[in-house]
């Protein structure tokens, strides 16, 4: 995928994890939100579902709704 630019960037610190996102912008008007997640070790599984949930559930359009932060307007997709 070639990106032309990128629209937002949010970095976010804490001790569970780093998480870095932005929203970068292809060629023909559509988008995606690329993520970089960094989990140190000896945490704990509750810990990082709840980081990661904290985090990525705002950009799930059903959940922007739900919490009336407009972030997307397409569904949430996670990949490893």
């Amino acid at each position: 995928m070639h990106v032309k630019y990128n629209g937002m960037f949010i970095a976010t610190v804490s001790d569970i994890g780093d998480m870095c996102i932005s929203r970068c912008y292809s060629g023909d008007n559509q988008f995606i939100i690329m993520d970089a997640v960094y989990i140190p070790p000896n945490n704990s599984l509750h810990a990082i579902r709840d980081f990661l949930y904290e985090n990525l559930f705002i950009y799930s359009h059903d959940a922007s709704a739900w919490l009336q932060k407009k972030k997307l307007e397409k569904a949430l997709m996670i990949c490893q």
